[in-house]
């Protein structure tokens, strides 16, 4: 959602703020089935939608089947029968819409997974863009089309320049953009969907080649200072480095990683809360002393 036509807002990517969310509901709607209006205007046979944004509520599509264009499919993505099917083969394609770039571009909500790092893989800062790719890459089965903010269409251009693109608006910060008007971006979606589909024999696919490697580096304010003084925590590259058979064994450390700074970061943030604050300085240390006292759980 963050790459869509005609938003420009945080609050309207996450099903927190009701009245902003509609209103991010409606944008993503126009913007996939206007592709997918393109992507049948050029005789495709079928096309399936996943719904893969995490608005923070997960009994809450995004994309609510009702809003769906009629001749599209809904699938979904979580569980073994999506990546049986990827195995297979069973998608000529893959086209991307409300797509957003990588940290570091400067583009609009830019993130890899979650904010305040970079993911890196085989030395590359990837995006969630090129984790599809390689996701895809491994049963020959290319991406064709994107849409998104200058700064994503900037960095397919470099790593996937076979991918037809339509840039929605423009970045101006991480959090603001300048918008195009939206009749203008529904007959671009429309038309440079179609002629992807007419150019798909010239897309390629990614793959990793080995020896497979990766690393989290945070992104501000992220930051690894915390783990400095921990015997054993190498933080001077600028990263912690992890390793793993392929992609997805990658991923996952990557990820334990990212869980684990985020929770030095946010302990160490509560705490100095907390100790400038007499009552809640007290609590916490009578709570702490509380469980120590009943000692562990007996087994």
């Amino acid at each position: 959602m963050e790459g869509l036509s005609g938003l420009n807002d945080l609050e309207m990517t996450e099903c927190g703020y009701p009245d902003s969310y509609a209103a991010g509901q409606a944008r993503l709607a126009a913007d996939v089935n206007a592709v997918i209006e393109g992507l049948f205007q050029a005789r495709v046979s079928s096309v399936d939608v996943a719904d893969r944004h995490g608005s923070g509520c997960e009994d809450t599509p995004d994309l609510p089947s009702a809003f769906l264009h009629p001749k599209a499919r809904e699938v979904s993505e979580h569980g073994a029968p999506f990546l049986e099917r990827i195995g297979r083969g069973d998608w000529d394609a893959v086209v991307l819409v409300g797509g957003h770039a990588s940290p570091g571009r400067g583009g609009f909500l830019e993130h890899v997974g979650g904010f305040g790092f970079e993911r890196i893989i085989n030395g590359v800062s990837v995006s969630e863009s090129e984790q599809t790719g390689l996701v895809f890459g491994g049963s020959g089965v290319p991406i064709i089309f994107a849409s998104g903010d200058d700064r994503y269409g900037a960095q397919l251009r470099e790593r996937m320049p076979w991918v037809g693109f339509v840039e929605v608006k423009r970045a101006t910060s991480r959090t603001s953009v300048e918008l195009r008007i939206p009749d203008a971006v529904r007959a671009e979606l429309i038309a440079r969907a179609r002629d992807a589909i007419a150019n798909r024999d010239r897309a390629m696919t990614l793959a990793l080649v080995p020896p497979l490697t990766g690393a989290y580096r945070p992104v501000w304010p992220q930051t690894l200072e915390p783990l400095a003084g921990i015997p054993g925590v190498d933080v001077s590259k600028g990263q912690i480095e992890v390793s793993g058979g392929n992609l997805a064994e990658l991923n996952a450390a990557i990820n334990k990683v990212q869980f684990g700074v985020a929770s030095v970061t946010t302990s160490g943030t509560m705490w100095d809360a907390i100790t400038q604050e007499r009552q809640l300085d007290r609590s916490r240390d009578s709570v702490f002393m509380a469980r120590w006292k009943e000692g562990p759980p007996k087994r």
